[in-house]
């Protein structure tokens, strides 16, 4: 399934809720795990760190971490991680990267996380979505 957050949420609010439904579905489904996908390392900084706190401090350094039964990887464009299945979260996301996200067999549910309402539109206009 389709999800993306909502754009009237502040960037901090909207990545915290992707996270917490990325948690929750990976419970629910048993894959137990899903991957954080951002262009590159930096952009743990900022939006992601002030929502996850330490958790994206893991991830910058270890490239994965494990919150109670979920392990949570990162990807990057040139970074890949030994994510198998489950949610993938893209973060503020070129197109390309979004399409590539869209197209990866290894997820089972998609989130993402726009920057901007002109990037929810395009990505609302080619996909049916629910909004967290």
């Amino acid at each position: 399934m389709k999800y993306h957050t909502n754009i009237d949420d502040s960037p901090v609010d909207a990545f915290r809720n992707a996270f917490a439904k990325s948690t929750a579905l990976a419970i629910e489904n048993d894959t137990d795990e899903f991957v954080i996908l951002v262009h590159a390392k930096t952009n743990l900084t900022g939006i992601i760190s002030d929502a996850i706190g330490g958790i994206a401090s893991k991830l910058e350094k270890k490239g994965s971490t494990v919150i109670g039964d979920v392990k949570v990887y990162l990807e990057t464009e040139k970074i890949k991680s030994s994510f198998k299945k489950g949610i993938i979260v893209a973060t503020h996301v070129s197109e390309k990267l979004l399409y590539s996200a869209l197209k990866d067999s290894r997820g089972t549910d998609i989130i993402y996380v726009p920057w901007s309402p002109e990037e929810l539109e395009a990505y609302l206009s080619n996909n049916i979505s629910e909004q967290l």
